[in-house]
């Protein structure tokens, strides 16, 4: 009967300790784990294009803090330029101008036309920086379609 008590208690015990647990990792209906800073490797992946291929120019360094993709998407410069524009929070249009720059406390973009023998050349950069992390997208134009780098760096 002795062993039957010290058997019960110790299934309460730890029964109150799992309860503990649940109760300090839940707080104001979410998990802790819910606010845990997110990977570069996640951030990467909320930014890239629908329209990218799968990815075969993908880097990760420093633990999984920075992250770098390289990929092609083709559509229209303009239609991938509104989509990273809005993903900045730009309100914005794709700029009719040779060069731009434009900025805020939570993003920057610069943007350049330059023509050689005919051609019309696109390039764009887009800086988003979050309290997590900090995110870069750079645009080229190409024939084929608009060439994306991106890099994240996690803080």
């Amino acid at each position: 009967m002795h062993a039957s008590r010290r058997f019960g208690r110790t299934v309460w015990g730890t029964g109150l300790f799992l309860a503990g647990i649940v109760a300090w990792t839940i707080v104001d209906g979410h998990s802790v784990a819910d606010d845990a800073s997110p990977t570069a490797d996640s951030v990467a992946r909320e930014w890239r294009h629908p329209d990218a291929p799968a990815n075969r120019y993908r880097i990760t360094l420093d633990r999984s803090r920075i992250v770098g993709d390289i990929f092609l998407v083709n559509k229209p410069y303009k239609e991938v330029w509104e989509f990273y524009a809005k993903k900045c929070g730009h309100p914005q249009s794709m700029p009719t101008v040779p060069a731009m720059s434009t900025g805020t406390r939570q993003r920057l973009i610069l943007h350049a036309d330059r023509t050689a023998n005919g051609e019309t050349t696109q390039m764009s950069s887009f800086t988003y920086p979050t309290a997590q992390n900090i995110t870069n997208v750079t645009l080229a134009s190409r024939s084929d379609g608009v060439e994306v780098f991106l890099s994240v760096v996690t803080r």
